[in-house]
């Protein structure tokens, strides 16, 4: 007579084998690749990078395939050297980065920029607004021309004395018939607590530079946000601010990769725009030094320059052009339609 069912050692066997076969991963399946690796240097660790520090925690790199290194530098040009010796495949600095290197013969490209409009400050003290004999009412009423009139004879401090923001203050300048680096001084302070450091304990009279420095005086009480460039002035309410950029010959051998690290980012830079209490929460975790109230108040006033999937529009570019040809740092026309320069091929549609 034939049994029903097998015994139980031979049951035992056959579960055994089913349980091993679940457990193993199947090839073609997402988590079964090895990730790719790849290094991304910024030039600071501001909130203006915050789409970076979303998709860090977020974990977004990872489920786009990526095993995500980041590499904090000093300033744009460290940064940039950085990407031209190998060091990282990709830098995320001032979009006016990009111009520049090519103007010198570098091939890069910009994959992705955040924010879209120009999200550096020139921020004060209470001391200085005293000492001009005015208060923060009048300050608020004074046109950009009278307050760019103002900073003569003032000492600005930047993370790098070249550097992009200097160069976005020295335009400002000249177009206001001032003299860069003979009415206004420059000093180098770098980024974060010791920029803000230096405008608090009068190293400098004012600083200029990305969020939440240049914000942070304001919010605090101890001093004013003084020109907000792209709320304030129309050139730069179009101004690529952050970009994401690679050497073109990298990113054209390895266009899945730079999808994946743009893809990531772009979500990261979503979230700002259609989750602002998850974001918020994040980016308070990412700067425990920053007041919470103080961080969630400058994304507010930040988010509606984040524009949707990091993507790019000529005007800008060209806007940006006109910024550092006045500025001496290109000496000719470059090539500013898409794909050139810049491309949004590789950014979610």
């Amino acid at each position: 007579m034939h049994h029903r069912y097998q015994s139980t050692p031979t049951r035992m066997m056959i579960l055994a084998a089913f349980v091993a076969a679940l457990a193993t991963p199947k090839v073609g399946f997402a988590q079964a690749k090895p990730l790719t690796k790849v290094r991304l240097a910024t030039s600071t660790a501001g909130l203006d990078f915050a789409p970076i520090w979303i998709a860090q925690r977020k974990g977004f790199f990872k489920e786009e395939g990526l095993d995500f290194e980041h590499i904090l530098t000093t300033g744009g040009a460290v940064t940039m050297a950085a990407l031209m010796n190998g060091e990282v495949q990709f830098v995320s600095t001032a979009a006016s980065d990009v111009l520049v290197a090519r103007a010198r013969g570098d091939r890069l490209q910009a994959v992705g920029i955040f924010p879209a409009s120009l999200e550096w400050h020139i921020a004060t003290n209470n001391k200085w607004i005293e000492s001009r004999g005015l208060n923060k009412a009048q300050v608020a009423k004074m046109t950009v021309a009278q307050k760019v009139q103002a900073l003569k004879g003032t000492t600005i401090g930047a993370a790098t004395v070249g550097g992009a923001p200097a160069q976005v203050a020295r335009y400002l300048l000249r177009q206001n018939n001032l003299k860069p680096d003979a009415d206004v001084r420059f000093a180098a302070v770098g980024a974060g607590a010791s920029r803000v450091n230096a405008l608090k304990n009068g190293q400098v009279d004012m600083i200029i530079g990305g969020i939440p420095d240049t914000e942070q005086p304001e919010l605090e009480g101890w001093g004013v946000t003084f020109i907000r460039l792209g709320h304030e002035i129309e050139i730069f309410k179009d101004y690529p601010h952050e970009s994401v950029h690679g050497i073109d010959s990298y990113i054209r051998a390895n266009t899945d990769t730079t999808r994946a690290l743009v893809r990531a980012i772009a979500r990261g830079n979503n979230l700002i725009i259609d989750n602002p209490a998850e974001s918020d929460e994040l980016l308070v975790k990412q700067f425990p030094k920053v007041s919470p109230t103080v961080l969630k108040t400058v994304m507010a006033r930040s988010r509606p320059t984040f524009r949707r999937n990091l993507r790019m529009t000529k005007s800008g570019w060209d806007n940006m052009h006109k910024v550092m040809a006045a500025v001496g740092l290109l000496k000719s026309e470059l090539n500013l339609n898409e794909g050139e320069i810049w491309t949004n091929q590789y950014l979610p549609q």
